[in-house]
């Protein structure tokens, strides 16, 4: 009977442990700097974070059991649920879409510009894929203002060297007279 106290004890320690690493790894996902989504291979979202729900406007309860195409502007999402399935076949950690400009869909029918990678863990029914996502539309944002910007003081480098040349013309026409 002391063997068995010694055994429940054991389970009993065991048990614990699994529960504080299964609160600091949850808590690891919720703190995240970005928005995080995990999605089953069928699609539908099992675990999100706050950053998640602030990013895309809704609350947990409504983006626990939604497919990840419904977060997908509804042009992409057949083609977005292709390679989703193509992923599935072939999983690995990586950035989504390189050198396209990814757009999320907001509750409120927003589409802010987005940043989006993806890690793969577990196999078959158990198999979940992780997605982090950050808003990067105030960097996409400042990017095409700077390139506005450089668009200006172009057009203002040539009106400038015009005017320069011109005067330059009706100075030679003057002093020729």
């Amino acid at each position: 009977s002391l063997s068995i106290i010694v055994l429940i004890r054991k389970v009993y320690g065991s048990y614990f442990e699994i529960n504080k690493t299964r609160e600091q790894l949850d808590l690891l996902f919720d703190t995240a700097p970005d928005a995080m989504l995990c999605v089953r291979a069928d699609g539908h979202i099992v675990k999100a974070n706050q950053r998640a729900t602030i990013l895309l406007g809704y609350s947990l309860s409504e983006l626990l059991g939604m497919t990840v195409e419904q977060l997908v502007p509804v042009a992409s999402r057949d083609q977005h649920k292709n390679l989703r399935s193509n992923y599935v076949e072939s999983p690995e950690y990586r950035p989504m879409g390189t050198g396209l400009d990814l757009l999320a869909l907001t509750k409120a029918g927003e589409m802010p510009n987005v940043e989006i990678s993806l890690s793969h863990s577990g196999e078959g029914e158990e198999a979940l894929t992780t997605i982090a996502v950050r808003d990067v539309s105030a960097s996409k944002k400042a990017q095409q203002d700077l390139l506005e910007a450089n668009d200006k003081a172009y057009q203002a480098s040539v009106a400038k060297s015009r005017l320069l040349v011109r005067r330059d013309n009706q100075d030679e026409r003057v002093a020729s007279i």
